[in-house]
């Protein structure tokens, strides 16, 4: 198994919100992720768990890249499967966005990473606005909830 597979191309992983995807489509969307996660310089700890969190969800064993800390520039430049399916580059870009904010700064320069991913993906530029937007919510939905459960009603 080279660095950038996850599966065979042909077998179906379910994501934990109901997709049902090809391993090389997962595999791409690990891609995306170790991509953004690069953007601005490094990897964190917290975006390397995020991803790990989703190998697990799926049942996909994590990519080798991961076990290795994610070098710089180890990222794959290329996500031809993704390509080829606009639901799953979306749902990538959706977790894509997710990881950007992991560590509370959504920086310029992973805006960039996601707005050109998007472009490569063929992935309209008003729908990356709308799900920046909805990221942005979606974070802090959680943020109210855990500081609810903390501090109580």
């Amino acid at each position: 198994e080279s660095d950038e597979e996850v599966s065979s191309g042909d077998e179906v992983f379910a994501s934990p919100d109901g997709y049902a995807f090809s391993g090389a489509i997962w595999t791409d969307v690990f891609q995306l992720l170790h991509r953004v996660a690069l953007a601005d310089g490094h990897a964190s700890e917290l975006e390397l768990s995020r991803i790990r969190a989703l190998c697990r969800m799926t049942g996909l064993a994590a990519p080798v890249w991961l076990d290795e800390g994610a070098p710089v520039g180890h990222a794959s430049p290329h996500l031809v499967a993704l390509r080829s399916n606009l639901i799953a580059a979306r749902y990538g870009l959706r977790h894509a966005l997710l990881l950007a904010h992991a560590d509370g700064d959504y920086c310029e320069a992973e805006k960039l990473c996601i707005r050109e991913s998007a472009e490569e993906l063929g992935v309209d530029l008003d729908f990356v606005c709308q799900l920046e937007n909805w990221a942005t919510g979606w974070l802090q939905f959680h943020a109210n909830g855990d500081s609810l459960v903390r501090v109580g009603g």
